[in-house]
């Protein structure tokens, strides 16, 4: 490759610098969420799920499920401070509509880990669900690896 223009390198950096310490709280609010939801709480996980799939499969943009997904998972924890942090590290990173981390497909890969996750949240799993959440992250930081090579 070796012909990726200077911003796609550098916004990639930024990403993987973000994704490390989302990956800190992201695994410890699965597992927290996987041991401390009520009922109504891993019900509400399970069919945030089942939408987020269902449109992801129907090829519909799908940001504002994902979103409502993970939120859900912070909110499970039980400790307000994962949601906040979360949500703040989001908008830490904004991208613009043209940068290639924005493409339409991004982050596709991960998808199926998020039905082993939410499962994992569902039965009070939380050594399943902490997996799902590092496979998860571990997708998404492969494919931002890929195109910064080009």
């Amino acid at each position: 490759g070796g012909a990726v223009p200077m911003m796609v390198q550098l916004e990639g950096d930024a990403i993987l610098r973000l994704l490390e310490v989302r990956r800190c709280l992201e695994y410890e609010a699965a597992r927290k969420a996987a041991l401390n939801a009520t009922p109504a709480q891993r019900a509400e996980i399970g069919r945030l799920c089942d939408v987020l799939l269902a449109i992801i499969a129907r090829g519909e943009p799908y940001r504002e499920a994902d979103m409502a997904f993970h939120a859900a998972i912070a909110d499970a924890t039980g400790n307000p401070m994962f949601g906040g942090i979360l949500r703040r590290l989001d908008d830490m990173f904004e991208r613009s509509a043209s940068s290639p981390f924005s493409v339409p497909d991004f982050g596709l890969a991960s998808f199926p880990m998020h039905r082993d996750l939410a499962d994992g949240i569902v039965a009070g799993d939380p050594d399943k669900a902490g997996a799902a959440m590092h496979a998860i992250i571990d997708s998404v930081d492969g494919e931002i690896r890929q195109i910064i090579a080009g």
